[in-house]
């Protein structure tokens, strides 16, 4: 499902790009990240827990074609293919490496891993919030 609603926003890009620039989807992007990690934090069931992973998996498929966009925008011509690349990779790095640091993180900061996993949502969801308002705030003023 994941999988699914990434696809199917990021093949909406185009649409939804017109409406906002790729420099203020990236920061708004990461203020629905924030949302979702937040509600994942306060999620009572397996499915609003569900639910809103499915949020963060659309947030994603806004957040990638967005920041190619950024990217391509930034460098020139010759550089295009690389840089891209390098996105790709750090992505792919930040995919793998994350779920383990926060899995090292709760294993020996936490006694209970249930609370460790809490804490760590809230904490990262509240990151991505502020981060996210913070940037916008700072577009908005240019």
């Amino acid at each position: 499902m994941v999988s699914i609603a990434n696809e199917t926003v990021a093949s909406q890009y185009g649409r939804i790009s017109r409406s906002l620039d790729p420099k203020e989807l990236i920061p708004l992007r990461f203020v629905g990240f924030g949302v979702s990690l937040l509600d994942v934090w306060a999620a009572s069931t397996p499915v609003l827990i569900g639910a809103m992973l499915l949020c963060f998996s659309l947030g994603f498929g806004l957040v990638m074609p967005s920041l190619d966009t950024s990217v391509v925008g930034l460098v020139s011509s010759q550089f295009r293919a690389s840089m891209l690349g390098v996105l790709t990779s750090m992505l792919w790095l930040g995919q793998t490496v994350g779920p383990i640091t926060f899995t090292g993180i709760v294993s020996t900061a936490f006694d209970e891993p249930v609370t460790g996993y809490r804490f760590l949502l809230l904490c990262c969801g509240m990151a991505s919030l502020v981060g996210g308002v913070l940037v916008l705030l700072a577009f908005g003023r240019r």
